[in-house]
């Protein structure tokens, strides 16, 4: 396992791969300070890849129980790390990027690939939570699993007053590879801010399974979620469990989920189940095929909804839609087909 240090960072490089913004990861650029001149060299908080390497970047593997990086728990002032473009695998049972955090951290998660068997690719919790006490930038990264269980998960802790201890500031562009066994994405307790004043996160994209290749279980699960996330283009393909996941009932939290296209599509269980949050969602398509539930539910659902392609449920045992008392949204589909026994 590669334990991170407080204020470090892990890279790679394959040839021909351009400069990487060691800033982004969380690394000052500043340089030395003004009592040393050094000739030619610039300050600069980009990294050149080195002369001579091999045109594949290498990969970071480990097997065992541990995990292959860990982030820092200790440390001075806010802890910070990242890992950016690395390719990891974690052949074992341990996870491939993991932290618990116990102090106010900053960590950078960018344009990674990562492979893990027994655990979670991407696996961050805090301890004792305070408000926003975790902060993370999840960005441009591929995830996979090939065992149970979610594939990335965050999970902190509800505080007072609508606050969580893990604060979401960057989502953008993630991929989970579906295999047919490993799961999908779970944010429980957290916050989406993406400036520390209630500003909304855009994730350009998010793409959980495919359906070639879906997840298995739920595939995107917000669970006493809190601020405003705008998925962007979202596109959900799964097996055996609720393709979206939005509750805020438990902690009574508020929470706004955007989406400007993409698909929903579901074997064996329920496309979507939103209970209650405010939606500016559209989609292109939303496909259920087989399940012991409804294949979409709506539970105190403000805003708008919108499916702009075709609406087909298929053989469930619950309603094809079920609107449950206290929905105040508009619900737009346009073409909907529904063929079942409930």
């Amino acid at each position: 396992s590669l334990d991170l240090a407080d204020g470090r960072t892990a890279i790679s490089f394959g040839l021909g791969d351009p400069d990487i913004d060691v800033s982004a990861l969380g690394v000052s650029g500043s340089g030395a300070p003004p009592s040393f001149t050094f000739t030619g060299i610039a300050n600069s908080p980009f990294i050149a890849a080195p002369d001579g390497i091999d045109s594949v970047r290498p990969t970071l593997t480990t097997a065992g129980a541990g995990n292959t990086i860990d982030l820092p728990t200790t440390g001075t002032g806010t802890l910070t790390a990242g890992v950016g473009r690395v390719i990891l695998a974690n052949t074992g049972t341990g996870n491939g990027i993991a932290v618990n955090a116990t102090a106010g951290s900053i960590f950078a998660i960018i344009g990674n690939d990562i492979t893990t068997a027994g655990g979670q690719a991407l696996n961050v919790s805090t301890t004792g939570g305070t408000a926003d006490m975790l902060r993370a930038v999840v960005n441009n990264n591929r995830f996979e699993r090939s065992t149970a269980g979610s594939t990335v998960s965050f999970n902190g802790q509800n505080i007072p007053v609508g606050q969580n201890s893990i604060a979401i500031r960057s989502f953008a562009s993630n991929t989970i590879t579906g295999n047919g066994t490993g799961g999908g994405l779970l944010f429980n307790n957290v916050r989406f801010d993406s400036d520390g004043a209630g500003g909304a996160v855009n994730a350009t994209a998010l793409t959980v399974g495919a359906p070639g290749t879906r997840v298995e279980g739920d595939g995107v699960t917000f669970l006493n979620p809190t601020g405003i996330f705008n998925a962007g283009t979202l596109d959900i393909a799964n097996n055996g469990g609720t393709g979206l996941v939005v509750d805020t009932k438990g902690a009574g939290t508020t929470f706004t989920l955007n989406s400007t296209g993409g698909s929903v599509d579901t074997t064996d269980g329920t496309a979507m189940n939103l209970d209650p949050l405010t939606v500016g969602m559209t989609l292109g398509s939303v496909d259920v095929f087989g399940g012991s539930s409804a294949g979409i539910i709506f539970d105190v659902v403000a805003g708008s909804f919108t499916v702009t392609g075709a609406t087909t449920i298929t053989g469930t045992d619950g309603y094809g839609i079920s609107s449950l008392a206290g929905n105040t949204g508009t619900f737009n589909f346009n073409t909907l087909a529904i063929d079942n026994t409930g």
